[in-house]
């Protein structure tokens, strides 16, 4: 495959036509391979050629279609894809294309054949170890983003449509991965080794994966979008000075590898010492983007997991499956929350947790090149995880602290959420609110969630609101949208 056969698509961006031919190259064998396997593959599909040429094709109309205008240069675009896929006859005349557009536009709109395409390639991958549906997902970004500036550079419109429909296509893949019954049964050696004893059975593991890297074209800009959007975090002020250094360290062992200058062996393993609610997960999501701008991983995702993900229902069985999980998290980071649920003090009342430690500090030695685990959970309890296995002490040496946030974090978090969603606050509420916020961070209470207690407050907040105004007959625009300190819940 080659855009050299997109005549209308080639002028103005050659990075970007580079990246559009670098994916379908990758993209059309495995699509083959993927039609032949699927089991819910579209019936009308002949070949996987054909299948990615859909996908193409959609993602190009929908793009055409967001302007509610057609161009005889975006026409030209969709005539050069469809003959490229061999969808439409090279003589095929561009007002048939116009007239197929507009009256069957609802047709793109149909989700149907991208989700198989996309779902099925995050399946294999997570099978295979590949990373298709990242190269997938650049394609059909770079194809719309392409579509979109034919007229132009983007607007505000068409840049939150792009990102949107990318987000999508990343929820797709998402979703995929976590219907997908890939956790393998074990062999019969290792079953006949499993000593069954709960009658509960293994559980197959249910991991939430981010594929926010599929998105990334150019590492050096990537890198520095992800570290803007960790310094437009609310608070976290020290945690932001701790990722600062590591990247710091990292940016200078790249310079010394390209020096020549021996590589420092430091670990590449992280803790959070944080409450709920401190944004551990989020940052844990930008250094997954930052480590692979940096070529500490390979793919940059990260896989979510707890106790429940890890630990199976059979002894021996438990081993199994945190190499399963942590196999599907190479090339990425694989974050454990609460990883001291996997600790007691005795191995003989709860063997899986010891097991999947064991299992876990092994695996780390084992994929040290390419895997980063990083453990989170209360400060106190975290220690006393560390300190569990001399293993483990080795290993993650490198802390970032999350600060619990404080009144004004929080107030600062809550007209976010406001603004995002249409409200304002009245000067009653904003000061309601003051008093609130404060009043819960002097309480420190132990299970005070932080962000999440003020989503929890905003959600009362609207519901409070909208029982207010139920009532009311035509309220006007600014009543709806506008807190009043009587919808605030006193603290």
């Amino acid at each position: 495959m080659s855009t050299q056969n997109f005549s209308c698509l080639s002028p103005k961006s050659p990075a970007l036509i580079a990246e559009i031919d670098k994916a379908l190259n990758s993209l059309e064998e495995v699509a083959e391979a993927l039609l032949a396997s699927c089991s819910n593959r579209p019936e009308s599909l002949d070949s996987g050629r054909t299948w990615l040429g859909y996908v193409c094709t959609f993602a190009v109309v929908r793009a055409m279609l967001l302007d509610l205008m057609l161009t005889n240069t975006e026409l030209e675009v969709l005539k050069d894809i469809t003959v490229f896929f061999g969808i439409f006859p090279k003589n095929i005349a561009l007002v048939y294309l116009r007239d197929v557009v507009t009256k069957k536009g609802s047709y793109f709109k149909d989700t149907e054949t991208e989700k198989s395409f996309i779902g099925g390639l995050a399946q294999y991958d997570a099978q295979t170890g590949s990373q298709h549906v990242s190269n997938a997902i650049t394609l059909l970004r770079a194809l719309s983003e392409k579509v979109l500036a034919l007229d132009g550079p983007l607007d505000k419109l068409e840049k939150n449509w792009l990102q949107k429909y990318s987000a999508g296509l990343v929820d797709i893949a998402r979703s995929a991965v976590l219907d997908l019954s890939d956790f393998s049964p074990a062999s019969e050696e290792e079953e006949e080794e499993a000593i069954q004893v709960s009658g509960n059975g293994a559980a197959r593991p249910q991991v939430t994966v981010s594929y926010d890297t599929a998105l990334i074209t150019n590492k050096d800009s990537a890198l520095s979008e992800a570290i803007q959007e960790l310094n437009k975090l609310v608070g976290l002020n020290r945690a932001k000075m701790e990722v600062s250094q590591l990247i710091d360290f990292l940016k200078v062992q790249k310079l010394r590898e390209k020096q020549g200058l021996p590589k420092t062996e430091t670990s590449r393993h992280l803790v959070f010492y944080g409450n709920p609610g401190t944004g551990k997960t989020t940052v844990a999501r930008l250094l997954a983007r930052i480590f692979c701008c940096l070529d500490v991983v390979s793919k940059g995702h990260l896989v979510e997991a707890d106790r429940s993900t890890l630990v199976a229902g059979y002894v021996g069985q438990t081993a199994i499956q945190v190499r399963k999980v942590v196999q599907q998290a190479v090339g990425g980071i694989l974050f454990i929350d609460e990883a001291y649920a996997l600790t007691t003090n005795n191995a003989m009342q709860d063997p899986f947790g010891h097991e999947a430690i064991a299992t876990l500090v092994k695996l780390m030695e084992d994929y040290r090149e390419d895997l980063v685990i990083i453990v989170a959970g209360y400060p106190d309890k975290m220690d006393d995880f560390i300190h569990f296995n001399p293993g483990l002490r080795s290993r993650f040496n490198k802390h970032l602290h999350f600060d619990n946030y404080s009144p004004t974090d929080m107030m600062a978090i809550y007209k976010g959420m406001c603004e995002k969603s249409g409200f304002v606050l009245s000067p009653e509420a904003t000061s309601k609110l003051s008093a609130l916020f404060k009043e819960l961070h002097d309480s420190q209470l132990r299970d005070f969630g932080n962000a999440r207690e003020v989503r929890n407050i905003f959600e009362d907040t609207i519901s409070n609101q909208a029982t207010r105004l139920a009532s009311l007959n035509d309220p006007s625009r600014n009543t709806l949208s506008t807190i009043e300190g009587s919808d605030i819940r006193s603290g």
